[in-house]
């Protein structure tokens, strides 16, 4: 528990909404007792002990006995149920201001559960999210990939599952969870309203706006190009004021009242007053002038990739450069491609370069409001934009003939080591003990072939599943990567046999 970025916080704002059926306030609203003391007995990253002010961090749980760590789980299994509706006073909730239909969500399994340890709850939350996520990932990948005919959808939505930082994101109690479907189909939403403008069109583009806008405070980013499809269409006369004055009229009815509870409450519509409090024009452009932007980009271009949770692992630089140089390639020859860009992609585009010029101005504000201690955005932000990124880099690939080709069996290849080297050589040997500074695959070797019971007994105190679980999960899933991966490249391999022809000339269909 607590290993998700900010997920004690997170879980905070859930456990109010069901215990007390009240939206929390920032600056004045704690989290529970029962979080306080679940904190004492759960091991943390080093980098949020101070936040939370949590005793054990993984390298002193490590190198207690298996009897102080059952113990301490025993304990964490017993906590009084009554505790979660006290409040301690100590440490002051900072995620309260978040758009709220995640934790709401959130709060039903939450309060539904309310007899059960908080490890059970916070399990079933967990799961409640990233199924839901997941899920509607693949459906609005498959639905994005169509309307931008977008061939080789399903290899982009596997590279997509195949990104640690998603699971980081999306597996942990915060409202990141719901965030990347949301931009999905906000995407498709617009793809669908400028290519059939009409009364329905606009409303479910107002809708999954509105959705999206209550997911996370960012999307405001988006705001302008959905304003301005309907705005295009009044222009061009292929939508009436009627139309977009349900837009609008849905958008104001479903966001209003939220937007208007964040100006009461913190004098701002997006409720960051405690992040953005003076940061002008004037500031914005000294902010850009000192910002070191290299390391910036370089940073959020890598940990978007691959970010070890709240203890900030890092992964190889060679293999996370080789991942972005594939991505970069698919890029230059979409650029290449332009004569074939179509309305559909144009859309997903806009979408994409609005949400970094958004991402600009949070890492501006963090650097500014933090004194340069934070010099790029958080790599949860950047979610967001895998899916479309990756189904664009799929429909370069796509018409990038041999050298295409190559690209995305090289791309396939190198997402799914990514997600194999992520659970057998990063996160298993994290959370199982392994002290070692990096991982060399001799030292692990024997860490595996040696620690077998020191390492279940870890797992199985520490992890809110058993062991042997986790072992059987992991298996499941680096086999079905695997085969999933052969499955793809046959299949691109086989269309472009297909495409030569039986004498090596194109073939006519």
């Amino acid at each position: 528990m607590f290993e998700g970025f900010d997920e004690t916080f997170h879980y905070g704002f859930v456990q109010s909404l069901s215990t007390h059926r009240a939206l929390p306030v920032l600056g004045r609203d704690t989290v529970s007792e029962e979080m306080w003391q679940a904190l004492q007995l759960q091991p943390v990253s080093h980098y949020i002990q101070a936040s939370t002010g949590a005793p054990v961090n993984f390298g002193e749980y490590f190198r207690l006995t298996n009897e102080q760590r059952v113990e301490m789980r025993r304990r964490l299994e017993s906590l009084p149920a009554g505790e979660k509706y006290q409040a301690h006073s100590g440490l002051l909730n900072y995620e309260v201001n978040q758009p709220p239909i995640t934790y709401v969500l959130a709060a039903i399994p939450d309060g539904l559960m309310s007899g059960f340890p908080i490890t059970w709850r916070v399990l079933a939350v967990r799961l409640l999210l990233s199924v839901t996520s997941v899920v509607l990932i693949y459906i609005g990948m498959k639905m994005l990939g169509s309307a931008v005919f977008a061939r080789w959808w399903l290899a982009a939505t596997f590279c997509v599952f195949c990104s640690q930082m998603l699971y980081a994101s999306i597996c942990h109690v915060c409202n990141d969870s719901l965030a990347v479907p949301a931009m999905i189909f906000f995407i498709w939403s617009t793809v669908r309203a400028l290519q059939q403008p009409s009364r329905k069109t606009f409303a479910i583009l107002a809708v999954m706006l509105s959705l999206a806008l209550l997911t996370k405070v960012y999307f405001i980013f988006e705001v302008p190009l959905a304003m301005a499809i309907v705005a295009w269409h009044l222009w061009r006369r292929k939508a009436t004021f009627a139309n977009a004055g349900l837009f609008v009229a849905i958008l104001a009815v479903t966001t209003g009242p939220w937007f208007y509870r964040n100006a009461t409450l913190y004098h701002n519509l997006t409720g960051t007053s405690d992040k953005a409090a003076g940061f002008g024009p004037r500031q914005l452009l000294e902010t850009f002038a000192r910002l070191p932007w290299l390391d910036s980009i370089t940073y959020m271009a890598t940990s978007s990739i691959w970010t070890g949770n709240n203890s900030f692992t890092t992964f190889s630089s060679r293999s996370l450069f080789a991942v972005l140089l594939l991505l970069a390639a698919s890029a230059v020859f979409y650029v290449l491609h332009r004569k074939e860009w179509r309305a559909p992609e144009m859309a997903m585009l806009a979408s994409i370069l609005l949400f970094c010029g958004g991402l600009l101005y949070i890492t501006l504000a963090f650097f500014y409001s933090t004194k340069g201690a934070v010099n790029a955005a958080m790599p949860w932000y950047m979610q967001v934009l895998l899916p479309p990124v990756m189904l664009l880099a799929f429909l370069s690939m796509s018409r990038s003939g041999t050298i295409g080709r190559v690209l995305a069996i090289g791309t396939l290849l190198a997402w799914t080591y990514l997600i194999a080297a992520t659970y057998a050589i990063k996160l298993l040997p994290l959370y199982g003990g392994f002290t070692g500074t990096r991982a060399h695959v001799s030292d692990l070797w024997s860490w595996y072939r040696d620690k077998g019971a020191e390492r279940s007994s870890i797992l199985g105190t520490m992890c809110l599943t058993p062991a042997w679980w986790i072992y059987a999960l992991t298996a499941a899933v680096l086999m079905l990567a695997f085969t999933v991966c052969a499955i793809l490249i046959r299949g691109i391999s086989a269309r472009a046999a297909s495409a030569r022809g039986p004498h090596g000339g194109p073939e006519v269909s």
